[in-house]
C-alpha cells in the first residue's frame, strides 16, 4: 500500500529539520554571545589568544620543502608577540590583539602579512571582490622588512585541499583570493589564499625576489567552527528526528490505520534522509578525515542501503541511479584524468537525489511483475 501525501511531506519536512537546523542553530550561536559561554566565536582573532599554526614552506627548488611555525602569545591587553619558526631561526614582531601591527612603537593600522580581520557573518558574507588591507612584512619573509604591500580582494572562492597531509583543514574551505601589491612600485608580488570566516592564510604564492609556496597544514586557531558546530547539531537533530517519527507511527490514534510495513517504510525513509543528509555534510566539510577511499566506501554503502530499500519495499531500482551516478562520476575523474576527489564528489548530490526520488516511489501504486526473475527483474524494475 503506497504512502499518503501527507505522510510522505510529514517524512520530508522532518529530514529537512536536520539540514536547515545545522545552519540556523550556527547562525543563533555566531551572533548570542553568552559570557562563559560562547558556543561560537564570532570575531575569531589569530593575535588574541595564544595560538600555533604550522606551515609547509616550498622555496621554489625543486623536491624541496620545509615547514615551519607561526606562533603568538598575548603579553597584555595591549600587545601580543608573534614568532616565526624557520629551522630553528626565530623571528618575532609585536601586534594588538585586533591584529594590528606594531611599527616604531605605534599602531598605525596596518595589519602583518600574517593575518587580516574579516567579520564572520552569514555564510562568509563580510567581505567582497574589490576590498583592500594595508599590510606589512614586519620580518622579511616576502621581501625587505618593513615593507608596506596593499592586499586587494579579487574573489571569493572554495579551496578543496585533498592532500591528506592537509586533514587538520578538515575539508572545503570559503575563501577569498587576494593580490598582493608592492605600495612602493605598484609591482604584484604575490597571491594569497584566505579563509573568509576569520582571516587565516591558506595558501601563500610568491615574494620578492624568488618564488615560495606557503601552504596551511595545521593550526589550533578555530578555523572550522562553524563546520563543527553544524554537523554536530545535525546528528542530535537526526537522532531527535527518528524518536518523533517512532513516536507518530506508532502512539497516535491515526498511526493506528497504518500497515506494519508502512510503519517500517516510513522509518527507513528518515533514516535514509537524515543518512542524506549527514553524507552530504561530509561530503564538503569532512571529507579528508575519511580520505578518498572512505567517502566511496560511505557513498557505495548507503547505495547499497537504499537499493536495499527499492528491493524490500518494490520502489524499482531505477531510482539508485543517482546516487550510482555520483559515485561513477567522482571516480572517472580521479582515476583516468588523476583530478582529485573533490570537488567532483560533492558537484551531484546524488544521495539525496536518490531519497527524494524514494520518497516520490513510495506514493506510487506498486506493479509487481512475479513472471521475471533473475536479470530480466532487475531490468524490469529499473525500466
Amino acid at each position: 500500500m503506497p504512502l499518503s501525501a501527507k505522510t510522505r511531506y510529514a517524512i520530508l519536512g522532518l529530514v529537512l529539520c536536520i539540514g536547515l537546523g545545522g545552519f540556523v542553530f550556527n547562525q543563533v550561536a555566531i551572533e548570542v554571545e553568552i559570557p562563559g559561554m560562547d558556543m561560537n566565536v564570532k570575531d575569531a582573532r589569530l593575535f588574541a589568544n595564544d595560538y600555533t599554526s604550522r606551515f609547509k614552506l616550498e622555496n621554489g627548488t625543486k623536491g624541496v620543502s620545509t615547514q615551519f611555525t607561526l606562533s603568538s602569545k598575548v603579553l597584555n591587553q595591549t600587545h601580543t608577540n608573534v614568532s616565526i619558526d624557520l629551522g630553528g631561526n626565530t623571528s618575532s614582531f609585536l601586534v594588538h590583539p585586533n591584529g594590528t601591527l606594531y611599527q616604531g612603537g605605534q599602531l598605525r593600522g596596518n595589519y602583518s602579512i600574517w593575518w587580516i580581520y574579516i567579520p564572520n557573518v552569514l555564510m562568509g558574507f563580510g567581505v567582497k571582490g574589490g576590498e583592500e588591507y594595508d599590510v606589512v612584512d614586519p620580518t622579511g619573509f616576502i621581501g625587505l622588512p618593513g615593507q608596506a604591500y596593499l592586499l586587494v580582494v579579487d574573489r571569493k572562492q572554495t579551496y578543496w585541499p585533498s592532500d591528506p597531509e592537509l586533514m587538520a583543514l578538515s575539508g572545503a574551505q570559503a575563501s577569498i583570493e587576494c593580490s598582493v601589491w608592492d605600495k612602493a612600485t605598484d609591482e604584484l608580488v604575490s597571491r594569497a589564499l584566505i579563509d573568509i570566516t576569520c582571516g587565516m592564510i591558506e595558501i601563500w604564492e610568491g615574494a620578492q625576489p624568488s618564488y615560495i609556496r606557503v601552504t596551511l597544514v595545521d593550526t589550533d586557531f578555530p578555523i572550522s567552527r562553524n563546520r563543527q558546530i553544524v554537523l554536530g547539531v545535525a546528528v542530535v537533530l537526526s537522532i531527535v528526528v527518528f524518536v518523533i517519527a517512532l513516536y507518530l507511527v506508532r502512539v497516535p490514534k491515526k498511526a493506528k490505520s497504518l500497515e506494519p510495513k508502512q510503519r517500517e517504510q516510513i522509518l527507513a525513509l528518515v533514516g535514509a534522509g537524515a543518512g542524506a543528509i549527514l553524507i552530504e555534510i561530509t561530503d564538503i566539510w569532512f571529507y579528508l578525515f575519511p580520505g578518498e577511499a572512505g567517502m566511496f566506501l560511505i557513498h557505495i554503502a548507503y547505495t547499497a542501503a537504499a537499493g536495499v530499500m527499492c528491493a524490500r519495499y518494490k520502489l524499482g531500482y531505477k531510482w539508485l541511479i543517482p546516487s550510482a551516478l555520483e559515485i561513477a562520476f567522482a571516480f572517472s575523474l580521479s582515476t583516468f584524468t588523476g583530478d582529485a576527489f573533490v570537488p567532483s564528489m560533492t558537484a551531484f548530490m546524488g544521495s539525496t537525489i536518490t531519497w527524494l526520488c524514494m520518497i516520490w516511489a513510495s506514493g506510487i501504486v506498486k506493479h509487481v511483475n512475479d513472471e521475471s526473475r533473475g536479470i530480466k527483474k532487475i531490468l524490469a524494475d529499473i525500466v
